[in-house]
């Protein structure tokens, strides 16, 4: 008994650069047998499951490939076991709507996991199926699997069809076309009366040959390709997997295919137990109205900025993307969905921008944000933040926009009594403590400020800090330096 994993084409190239050499004949014996045996090149595109497990460090398809196998689901391909015994997912290629293998149609998909059925036996080949994980989804269709409810359509004496990429003749001669080939469905009672029947498991195994004059056959290099017969429809069913043999297409002697309809539940078992990819729902924004004083500055911070009360069914985390500025003023929207909004003193009683959430993938809707003048404070209580390049705060630079290549020290000026303050850099919190006019969260010991980063900048950072007034209100500051 053999398994019918492929020889490499590197090994037909060889001998047929030893045919052309001055050396002692190859015996008989020593070339490979045969593969898809009595039949011919298959019509492009008629089976778009059929898959080419080939070796990932291969480049070239044809030398690469070594077994078969089908497309049973967008991200799975069955296989022989045998063919990928001792074998790594990472060595592992799959080739997918490709008719010839020197071409560089359809797909090439590296493998991400191997999946083999518990109870595979190496010795007597029962079971012998695995499944492939594909990284990504291909875009073939994949094919329909036998099961006792389509019994009808795969029992003895139906004509099914395998197909492979192996040799065609008994000298080296592996075509770069996919090959296919007819052979009947045989009873188990008759396989059982072959050469084969003393090694057959006929509820885990099916035969499939002439056994009077033999000629058609798969063999070496077909294993984990597909046995398929017609679903009636158009389409196919799956009813065996190229598994083991006693030489490729001798009489007596059919080849020996897994039975698909007996490991079924191993193949539906392991699909339905990989969760689907997961969706991204859009975010939702939700219009926001803040209000401030004519010719004042509206600070909003993170508990009531503009992305406090938009949602995300996924729970992903969002960032803002400011759409349309207001028509005067001057305008700060953060990624973090901050605002900083100072009024020119027109006589204008509202302005308006938009802006859209964003989760990482996906666009919300766009949401618009309406302030209005002269209705009341909005904000900031006369807090400033300073930005230096100086730990005496000597060299201070602009809050918003500044360039700064090195280190900064942040400060918090205030002009009022402040109880308690909560640090953010870039939306994560980074600190909270009590503080004084022109103390940041720490000092060190000759009174200087402690640098806020404790490294070099390397982008745009955005600074805010959460204020709790003596009279237990809450007001925020935000600054941003842009670093080269």
């Amino acid at each position: 008994m053999s398994n019918r994993r492929a020889l490499l084409r590197l090994l037909s190239v060889f001998v047929l650069v030893l045919s052309t050499l001055s050396v002692p004949a190859i015996a008989v014996d020593d070339v490979p047998t045969p593969d898809i045996v009595g039949g011919g090149e298959a019509t492009p595109g008629a089976y778009p499951f059929m898959a080419a497990i080939v070796h990932a460090d291969t480049t070239d398809a044809w030398l690469g490939q070594f077994c078969g196998g089908s497309l049973v689901h967008p991200e799975w391909v069955m296989t022989a076991a045998h063919c990928v015994e001792g074998e790594s997912a990472s060595d592992i290629d799959v080739v997918l709507g490709r008719h010839d293998l020197k071409s560089s149609a359809g797909e090439r998909i590296r493998a991400s996991a191997i999946e083999t059925h518990p109870q595979y036996n190496p010795t007597t080949f029962e079971n012998d199926v695995a499944l492939i994980k594909l990284t990504s989804a291909s875009s073939q269709s994949p094919v329909t699997l036998a099961n006792s409810a389509n019994r009808s359509l795969w029992g003895p004496g139906k004509i099914a069809t395998v197909m492979g990429w192996g040799q065609t003749e008994s000298t080296p001669a592996f075509p770069e076309e996919l090959y296919e080939v007819q052979v009947p469905i045989i009873s188990d009672n008759d396989c059982l009366g072959t050469d084969v029947g003393n090694d057959l498991v006929a509820n885990v195994m099916l035969c499939a040959g002439n056994i009077t004059s033999g000629g058609v056959d798969a063999c070496d290099g077909d294993s984990g390709g597909p046995l398929v017969v017609p679903n009636g429809l158009g389409g196919w069913i799956e009813a065996g997997i190229v598994s083991w043999g006693f030489g490729c297409a001798d009489p007596n002697r059919p080849g020996v295919y897994t039975q698909v309809s007996a490991i079924e539940g191993f193949v539906t078992d392991i699909i339905s137990s990989v969760p689907p990819p997961p969706t991204n729902t859009a975010p939702v924004a939700v219009n926001d109205s803040y209000s401030v004083e004519s010719g004042g500055t509206l600070i909003v911070g993170k508990d009531t900025n503009v992305l406090a009360n938009d949602t995300d069914v996924d729970g992903d985390s969002l960032t803002a993307i400011l759409v349309s500025g207001t028509s005067t003023g001057t305008l700060k929207l953060t990624s973090g969905g901050n605002i900083r909004y100072t009024h020119g003193g027109g006589p204008e009683t509202s302005v308006s921008f938009t802006y859209k959430a964003n989760d990482g993938t996906v666009d919300s809707n766009i949401a618009t944000v309406t302030i209005t003048i002269g209705a009341g404070g909005g904000g900031g209580g006369g807090q400033e933040m300073l930005v230096s390049t100086s730990p005496d705060r000597s060299d201070p630079v602009s809050l918003d926009g500044a360039t700064v290549d090195g280190f900064i020290y942040v400060f918090l000026a205030v002009s009022t009594d402040v109880t308690d303050t909560t640090w953010y850099v870039d939306g994560v919190r980074v600190g909270r403590d009590r503080t004084t006019p022109f103390d940041m969260a720490g000092t060190n010991a000759d009174g200087t400020a402690k640098p806020y980063n404790a490294t070099r900048l390397d982008g745009n950072h955005e600074f805010s800090v959460d204020i709790v007034m003596a009279d237990g209100s809450t007001e925020t500051v935000i600054a941003t330096v842009t670093a080269p």
